[in-house]
């Protein structure tokens, strides 16, 4: 686990002198863009040169994942990616290392974040995230024993999450005691039940083991975190950025986070026409077999937010109004899906 440094982040003095000391920069300004204090820590700097803007990224992750991360940015804009550039220090060196807190500097993305609402920015993040994993047939990350490894089969994740729910079910219905909290979380357990039985009968139907070994093969690797608030669109370019969470994986896996984060907003609820107008933009670059597209919808209406929030009413790490706002958001969010999957499958499947 990370811990959080000894360092004051919010010291641009310190953050000046010992920090950006390292690069051959005549900084005009230093502004900070956001500090997380937690186990995770991290920082974010936008520094002002009299020519350039640039990104300086306090990690909480160690050497040998910026390692990983640093390779796949640098492999990424051989490949003319849009992805920051990264800045060499005078050493050059990729990153700083002071007292084992870890900083890296990159160029400034400039651009607007993604809209999910506006269909020209889904095609055009689409057909990024298409040629994104195209690229990842070559990718070669050579110290294989510091590699980032997500592979995980869904079946066996599912299944196990799927025991959990039953038994945080069996253990609401069995409580005598009425809380605000059963007005909105029983309905949205009887509306997602029938989806976690879709799910797992979808992913038992197809070799998910073969759609693993084929990413292991072939080295794939994956975002895990291609959300709007890092894509952004300047004159019809996508520039990703953070890449904190890259990882060694399935490249399903960035479409169905994707696709699954559009799904649960309002304006785009179960909109199969979103879906369909996302896959069939990504296809045209990187085609999905038969089997992907089972396990797309499998993963899409797995419950993981009803999972998640689950486990935080049992452990009670909240109050009751925010779960009673939680469960009602996801009841709401659920009543589509079934027609949904009918879409999906008289389309695809």
């Amino acid at each position: 686990m990370s811990v959080a440094s000894n360092i004051d982040l919010t010291d641009l003095n310190f953050i000046k002198e010992h920090i950006l000391s390292h690069y051959d920069l005549e900084i005009n300004h230093i502004e900070i863009i956001k500090i997380k204090k937690s186990d995770k820590e991290r920082a974010i700097y936008k520094v002002t040169t009299p020519h350039f803007d640039y990104c300086l990224k306090k990690v909480y992750y160690s050497v040998h994942d910026l390692e990983f991360v640093l390779y796949l940015m640098e492999y990424l804009k051989n490949k003319h990616m849009n992805v920051p550039e990264i800045i060499r220090t005078k050493k050059q060196t990729l990153f700083v290392c002071h007292n084992h807190v870890l900083f890296f500097l990159m160029t400034w993305i400039k651009g607007i974040k993604c809209n999910y609402d506006h269909m020209p920015h889904l095609q055009l993040i689409a057909q990024n995230l298409a040629r994104f994993h195209q690229h990842g047939s070559g990718f070669n990350y050579l110290p294989k024993a510091k590699n980032r490894y997500n592979y995980c089969n869904w079946y066996h994740d599912f299944h196990n999450k799927a025991g959990k729910l039953l038994k945080f079910r069996d253990s609401i219905y069995s409580d005598y005691r009425f809380s605000l909290v059963h007005e909105p979380l029983f309905p949205v357990l009887q509306l997602e039940f029938p989806a976690i039985i879709k799910s797992l009968s979808l992913l038992s139907a197809i070799d998910f083991d073969r759609i693993l070994k084929k990413a292991v093969v072939e080295n794939r690797y994956c975002h895990l975190d291609y959300v709007n608030k890092n894509l952004y669109i300047d004159n019809d370019k996508v520039y990703m950025i953070d890449f904190d969470r890259a990882k060694l994986d399935i490249p399903l896996h960035d479409l169905s986070s994707l696709l699954r984060r559009i799904m649960y907003r309002s304006n785009t609820n179960w909109n199969f026409h979103v879906a369909r107008y996302v896959i069939d933009t990504y296809e045209e670059i990187n085609p999905l077999t038969l089997d992907e597209k089972k396990a797309l919808l499998a993963f899409l209406i797995f419950p993981e937010k009803l999972y998640k929030e689950a486990r935080r009413f049992m452990g009670n790490e909240g109050d009751e109004t925010y779960f009673i706002e939680r469960f009602l958001k996801l009841k709401n969010c659920s009543a589509r899906k079934e027609q949904f999957i009918q879409e999906f499958e008289n389309h695809y499947l």
